[in-house]
């Protein structure tokens, strides 16, 4: 059972987690193993039914992002099942880039900045699923407004590095506001 202040320590970065396994205590493991296993059960379509769950979204890109494909150490049980599980899921998180997108596109997204987190984490996870995206927006335009949508889709990723460390993620916030703004018709 979790006692309140070990989820105010999750919660608030209070502790050092090193230090778990260092003693071998696998308790934090376990807490992430199983939010992971909890996170991965909820069907696509329940958690594009609540377009304000990106919060979780950006947690599980930005988790596979930094431990599978950024990571430089052995994987964790946790990445090695997320990895699984995207692998028997491929359209995952295609499917969330593209209505994220379609949500700051197309829809009064009235809080980019909550939207801006996991489209980065997501587009960090494959640049290639973000070229694919890309192409399929770029298609479902009118031919006369392509060229300018391409143009948007070029600045939106103008000096942002391939990290998700806060000054490069307040960047593609910028560039995603300044993206939606020149992408609407005026």
């Amino acid at each position: 059972m979790v006692t309140f202040l070990e989820l105010t320590a999750l919660c608030g970065n209070y502790v050092n987690f090193g230090v778990f396994e260092l003693y071998g205590d696998r308790a934090l493991a376990d807490a992430l193993d199983i939010s992971l296993k909890m996170t991965l059960s909820v069907p696509l379509s329940d958690m594009l039914a609540f377009r304000k769950c990106a919060s979780a979204i950006d947690s599980l890109a930005a988790f596979y992002f930094n431990n599978v494909i950024a990571g430089d150490g052995p994987p964790s049980p946790a990445s090695v099942n997320l990895t699984r599980h995207i692998g028997e899921f491929p359209n995952l998180f295609p499917q969330m880039l593209k209505t994220l997108f379609e949500i700051i596109l197309f829809e009064d997204a009235g809080n980019q900045w909550s939207l801006s987190r996991p489209i980065l984490s997501l587009i960090m996870t494959s640049e290639q699923m973000f070229g694919d995206l890309r192409v399929h927006i770029l298609a479902s335009q009118p031919v006369d407004q392509q060229q300018r949508l391409s143009q948007c889709f070029d600045k939106l990723m103008a000096d942002v590095n391939r990290n998700l460390e806060p000054k490069n993620r307040d960047r593609f916030t910028q560039n995603l506001t300044a993206f939606r703004h020149d992408f609407r018709p005026k």
